[in-house]
């Protein structure tokens, strides 16, 4: 099967859970909420954590938004949740030719709304590669290149990501440059950017990279 074609999601209600999945994985996920949470926890915060499911047919990465407050409730009944927001960006900027994980399903329930994504296999955040490779500027200077032609264009094509820093871009563990964005819950997709909103991209990027980089290569960078 190709993960990169887009299926025609499924509505899907269980208990106080509610939402849409991909058919293929509507049974795994139904019987992973009948039954306490499974999955190694790789990322948890005050406001969502993240579980690694393995042993579904493909592993997936479930992402919890986490809703603590009334007034979050209530904005959880009425307004599209965060799940159903990053579920539509990643579809978006797929169709861009963005590469992001694969959404299979999106759902609310009492305790905050959840996204399931493919895992995508074999790449490791850029941030890791980094601190790994060991690498002076001068092996890097290629790395660095592809990265600011990868960051033109999702400029160019109207991306705007928020938490735009190295820890949310994706390469794969050899190092070949290319790139896979994550952590799209703060991410919109517009026809044209502002002249801040590109600045504050390439800052964010920039900043990130300033503990790798000497100030004249971060500088030639921006």
């Amino acid at each position: 099967m190709d993960s990169s074609a887009e299926q025609v999601d499924r509505p899907f209600c269980l208990g106080a859970y509610a939402g849409t999945v991909h058919p293929e994985f509507l049974d795994e996920l139904l019987a992973w909420l009948k039954a306490p949470p499974t999955g190694e926890v790789v990322k948890e915060n005050r406001a969502r954590f993240v579980r690694l499911v393995r042993d579904w047919h493909e592993p997936v990465y479930i992402k919890k938004f986490k809703v603590d407050s009334f007034l979050q409730k209530m904005r959880l009944m009425f307004l599209e949740s965060r799940a159903e927001k990053e579920f539509k960006v990643l579809r978006s900027i797929r169709r861009l030719g963005i590469a992001a994980p694969d959404p299979i399903a999106a759902f609310i329930a009492d305790d905050g709304s959840y996204l399931v994504t493919r895992k995508v296999d074999g790449v490791i955040p850029l941030k890791d590669y980094l601190l790994k490779s060991g690498g002076g500027e001068k092996e890097l200077r290629s790395l660095l290149k592809a990265l600011a032609d990868y960051l033109r264009d999702l400029l160019a094509k109207g991306i705007c990501h928020r938490d735009f820093h190295i820890g949310n871009i994706l390469i794969p563990e050899d190092g070949t440059p290319r790139f896979t964005l994550v952590d799209l819950q703060r991410t919109t997709v517009k026809e044209r950017l502002s002249e801040e909103e590109r600045e504050a991209m390439t800052a964010f990027l920039a900043l990130s990279l300033s503990e790798f980089l000497r100030l004249p290569r971060l500088i030639s960078f921006l």
